[in-house]
């Protein structure tokens, strides 16, 4: 997910979800949209829910890259991706300042 902050200035939110529960598992915010930034993600995932068996993202060429697929297999787990344009972000709708201020919305 990406958005403008109200200086212009774009903020990158990376989620890992749940597909079942349609639950957050993991998230990382940054100033750029990684590899790295999803990753984190994914990382945060493994680590609060120990044994995930699915994880879903959209298809961005971060969720796509060979060190998160590797990452992922290297836990045996199945991704599973969002057509393209099936968004699920809620934030369009809010302007945010700082880039803190939008750890602490979704926080």
């Amino acid at each position: 997910m990406s958005g403008h902050l109200t200086n212009h200035r774009w903020v990158y939110l990376a989620t890992v979800l749940d597909p079942d529960k349609r639950k957050v598992l993991g998230y990382k915010i940054g100033n750029t949209m990684t590899t790295e930034l999803a990753t984190c993600a994914l990382q945060m995932a493994l680590d609060k829910y120990k044994n995930p068996l699915i994880v879903h993202s959209d298809m961005g060429s971060q969720y796509t890259s060979a060190e998160f697929n590797i990452k992922g297999h290297n836990y045996d787990l199945k991704h599973s991706s969002s057509l393209l344009g099936h968004l699920y972000e809620e934030v369009y709708f809010k302007a945010y300042q700082t880039l803190t201020e939008v750890q602490a919305a979704i926080g």
